[in-house]
């Protein structure tokens, strides 16, 4: 009798089911696609202000052409 209700306990031990449907795992996302847009929009600031320094004041204009020249270098021509 004491060997059944040995078996008994170490069976009720090992029950793995449970009584109600239990979260083990919740993935959260918010917090990444945030820093992740952020850091696209760092980015696409970064690029602009870029593009804008390169195409504003990068190269000043060779010494001796002016606005009257037909063959400034600079122009979309070539």
């Amino acid at each position: 009798m004491a060997a059944a209700a040995a078996r008994l306990r170490a069976a009720q031990a090992l029950d793995a089911a449970v009584p109600r449907d239990v979260v083990l795992f919740r993935h959260e996302r918010g917090p990444f696609f945030r820093l992740a847009g952020l850091f696209c929009a760092g980015q696409g600031v970064f690029w602009a202000a870029l593009a804008h320094s390169a195409f504003t004041g990068l190269r000043p204009p060779p010494p001796g052409v002016g606005p009257d020249d037909p063959l400034r270098p600079r122009d979309n021509k070539w």
